[in-house]
């Protein structure tokens, strides 16, 4: 109060009866401002709840028969982690997770999370499409050949929309394709009409892979200097020339329909690092067999 007159809160405490306009409508801004705030925060958890992880992708299971060669003996049952190089597709709709070798059982795991909201179907051509391959075909269009399904005005659905599915293999540079030992799966399917989402997550199990660890980048003397001081090694340094590398596992992942290959990496060889870990029986929960 100055010179015996009120300033604005000094007058509005003292007469509550007579609050202007301006007022409510600041309040209501305020309260507006703080909805929006546990709106857009409460959006974001949800968003990160919902494209979480299923347990189950990261989960080492593998088959029956390894379960029971580690329940005979666990000292001598050798597991290891494994680091693929690349680990996913360009774009994000095929990722590898938590890969396993067992050289006991012969068995290599993979975890396989498949987002099937990215990918795409074609209702003329009748095949699935990667976002990268979809990429690739406007490259043609750039030199004035128009291939791509955009440039020819073809009807892309999102792949949830349909029935498609996938099929996988394992095989290696010689040639030789191995059997599936054990398959566990997942799918998170949730469609809210503004918001959907689709992930498959899958451990896919493939038996009668002896892999030469010896061979490994982790034991080999060539490398035990760089490896020991904690250096990087690298495609440059020339640990992934051909020599080095071995017999290379390759997994592949193809539509079931058309058999077109949509993603394919080298999930092991000579120059792919790995990690000695103890392995434990996964709860039955993560067992469908």
């Amino acid at each position: 109060m100055e010179n015996g007159i009120l300033d604005n809160e000094e007058y509005e405490a003292k007469t509550p009866g007579k609050r202007g306009a301006w007022h409510y409508v600041k309040k209501a801004f305020k309260y507006l401002f703080y909805a929006l705030m546990t709106a857009a925060w409460a959006a974001v958890i949800f968003v990160i709840v919902i494209r979480g992880d299923d347990a189950i992708v990261k989960t080492p299971v593998l088959s029956a028969r390894a379960r029971a060669l580690y329940e005979e003996s666990p000292g001598d049952f050798e597991f290891y982690r494994v680091y693929p190089t690349v680990f996913m597709s360009e774009e994000g709709a095929f990722q590898l997770k938590n890969c396993v070798y067992s050289a006991t059982a012969g068995e290599y795991e993979a975890g396989l999370r498949v987002a099937w909201t990215q990918l795409r179907y074609c209702e003329q051509c009748g095949r699935l499409y990667t976002p990268d391959q979809l990429e690739q075909q406007k490259k043609y269009d750039e030199e004035d050949d128009p291939h791509s399904c955009a440039a020819l005005g073809h009807t892309l659905l999102r792949a949830p929309e349909t029935d498609r599915t996938i099929r996988y293999e394992v095989f290696d540079s010689g040639g030789k394709v191995y059997e599936t030992a054990n398959t566990e799966s997942r799918v998170k399917n949730i469609n809210l009409g503004f918001f959907a989402i689709k992930y498959e997550y899958l451990r896919l199990d493939f038996g009668g892979l002896y892999l030469d660890l010896a061979q490994n980048i982790i034991n080999r003397e060539s490398s035990a200097a760089s490896y020991d001081t904690g250096e990087a090694v690298s495609a440059g340094d020339g640990v992934s020339e051909a020599g080095d590398a071995g017999t290379r596992v390759f997994l592949a992942i193809y539509d079931a329909v058309t058999d077109d290959r949509l993603f394919v990496t080298c999930i092991y060889d000579n120059n792919t690092y790995i990690e000695e870990l103890g392995y434990e029986l996964p709860d039955r929960d993560y067992i469908t067999q």
